[in-house]
């Protein structure tokens, strides 16, 4: 879910990004992008780290190019209704 996301983002294509957000925020995060996409590969390797409660994840895109300033572009996942999702 988390590689869709990326390479659905890589293609510029928001619309289709957009379906792997929760959909309670995905109509901030989905106008988000369109004022612009940080470079990202198009074939991502990602190491999706679950937190201790379960239900959250970190998704840190191991091939990405280095931020030029702050901190590398990783996501943050969570589980609801027994799926994961991209979440701000």
């Amino acid at each position: 879910m988390a590689k869709a996301f990326i390479i659905a983002l890589a293609n510029k294509n928001v619309r289709e990004a957009a379906l792997y957000i929760i959909p309670e925020e995905r109509d901030e995060m989905a106008k988000e992008f369109e004022k612009g996409i940080p470079p990202l590969p198009k074939n991502p390797e990602v190491e999706i780290r679950i937190k201790d409660d379960g239900i959250q994840a970190d998704v840190t895109i191991i091939n990405a190019e280095k931020a030029k300033s702050g901190r590398p572009m990783g996501l943050d996942m969570k589980l609801s209704n027994g799926k994961w999702w991209i979440v701000k």
